[in-house]
């Protein structure tokens, strides 16, 4: 197998998005940004491209670290970036343990982000300081425990981590709890800053953030309804999915079913596995 780094960066003004993927014949296999703002970095991204990110960052080392969540693609750059920069990183407390002790990962997982190294993170605040910029500290619950998005008020930047990757998903990890996932999505649109710029960790940008927030919490209200309606009429989950989607994804068996419709069909009705 050719694998190989891949890193490419974008400014948005003072935000430097940083796309990484471990590339299987120079094509990438599954892109995760992070996000350098005024010395704070917004996740760590995975394993497999901690010393390709370390590097970009040797000439301009950030000051401290965020992870939004302790998945192994958001914290896979930790060890190493405390080993070279002797930074602070910091984490919701209900994921620290998770990011110190990293739980077992499935075989897809190890082959497109790799098995974390266990890190010592500190609990977070109610807020980040830099420099220039003050960041709310919000708990989005849903994609997993611990979840957190990082508010600047006065320039409206969101980063949400995995809370939102489009307005209008088909898939859910096996974990997520998709009904907290739209009262965080409701929450994050309620926040008080004048408008909301959301990035993602998938690397979209939204610049309608407060819109595309209360979008993607009404497309799941809606599928909600509706799959509750057919659940109680006698459907399996496999029976709605066709109904409601036309078909199961790809990523199903890809991921040994750790991504599916099926997944987010059963959080809905609350089967979850």
């Amino acid at each position: 197998m050719n694998y190989g780094t891949l890193l490419e960066t974008d400014d948005f003004g003072d935000v430097t998005q940083i796309r990484l993927a471990r590339t299987l014949d120079g094509n990438a296999l599954y892109t995760v940004c992070a996000y350098l703002v005024d010395g704070l970095l917004i996740d760590t991204g995975p394993l497999h491209t901690a010393s390709a990110l370390a590097d970009f960052l040797a000439e301009n080392p950030p000051r401290m670290a965020v992870n939004t969540h302790y998945h192994e693609d958001h914290v896979g750059g930790n060890r190493e970036l405390i080993e070279r920069f002797g930074i602070d990183i910091s984490a919701h407390a209900d994921a620290v343990s998770s990011i110190c002790d990293p739980p077992a990962i499935l075989s897809y997982q190890e082959t497109v982000w790799g098995m974390p190294e266990g890190s010592v993170v500190l609990p977070l605040g109610d807020t980040i300081d830099t420099p220039r910029f003050s960041f709310d500290v919000v708990t989005v619950p849903g994609h997993s425990r611990g979840d957190v998005a990082l508010v600047e008020r006065e320039a409206g930047w969101c980063f949400t981590g995995d809370l939102i990757a489009s307005p209008r998903p088909k898939t859910a990890r096996r974990e997520e709890d998709v009904p907290a996932m739209i009262a965080s999505l409701k929450t994050l649109a309620d926040h008080p800053a004048p408008s909301l710029t959301l990035f993602t960790a998938v690397g979209s940008v939204f610049e309608n953030g407060r819109e595309t927030l209360h979008a993607a919490a009404k497309y799941l209200e809606e599928i909600e309804q509706k799959a509750q309606i057919l659940f109680r009429e006698g459907q399996t989950p496999e029976e709605i999915v066709r109904e409601l989607f036309g078909r199961e994804t790809a990523l199903k068996s890809l991921t040994e079913g750790d991504f599916s419709t099926e997944n987010l069909v059963r959080s809905l009705v609350c089967l979850q596995k």
